[in-house]
């Protein structure tokens, strides 16, 4: 048989005595039908398996190709995942960034203060710290002075009383009705001709 033909390798079997001199046939028969050792394919032709990290272009895998949910905080590196886990500190926080309607219920939001002369109100949730404040004021003794009504909103959930002082000395109370009428009530041995007083009361509204 010439060296040179083609041989039909599919109709060889294991059986047939092939000699030397058809090898370069058979060989060239071969590289015909088998790709080389080293070869290339493109992208496209990738129909199944995982490809290495290697073969992923850097930047190359867009946000809209990860599915939702799919990476968890424990693919990150150690240092985004202490950064991610940790509480925002409030140097992160805004100045008056956060509003009251993101405060739960129970919890104190970020004082509001009114001052209605000589009385000032500050609010802490439904608490409401109440101080009044009266100076060089001549005092009566066994007196109630109305000092103010508190704003609609404000109505204690029950009668309160808090601590009052005098530079003149002897005992004042400072009441808050749950009408909202705050009165500075003195005792037999308040009278003074020329006082400064501070007096604060807390209490809750509904």
């Amino acid at each position: 048989m010439d060296e040179n033909a083609e041989i039909d390798i599919e109709a060889l079997s294991d059986e047939v005595y092939i000699p030397l001199n058809l090898l370069p046939a058979i060989v060239r028969n071969l590289n015909s039908r088998l790709a080389a050792i080293e070869h290339e394919h493109s992208a496209d032709d990738i129909t199944s398996g995982t490809l290495p990290a290697a073969r992923i272009a850097e930047g190359s895998l867009p946000g809209s190709k990860i599915e939702e949910g799919t990476v968890t905080l424990d693919r990150f590196e150690k240092s985004v995942r202490d950064s991610l886990s940790q509480s925002i500190g409030t140097a992160r926080l805004a100045d008056k960034c956060v509003t009251e309607a993101k405060i739960a219920d129970g919890v104190l939001p970020a004082r509001s203060k009114q001052n209605m002369s000589p009385m000032t109100i500050e609010r802490y949730g439904k608490v409401r710290i109440l101080t009044v404040l009266y100076s060089n004021t001549p005092l009566v003794a066994n007196y109630n002075y109305n000092v103010a009504t508190l704003p609609a909103g404000d109505r204690p959930q029950e009668f309160t009383r808090g601590i009052a002082t005098s530079t003149g000395g002897g005992e004042l109370i400072l009441n808050v009705n749950t009408n909202g009428t705050v009165v500075l009530s003195t005792a037999g041995d308040a009278a003074t001709s020329n006082a400064n007083v501070q007096a604060i009361s807390v209490y809750t509204v509904a």
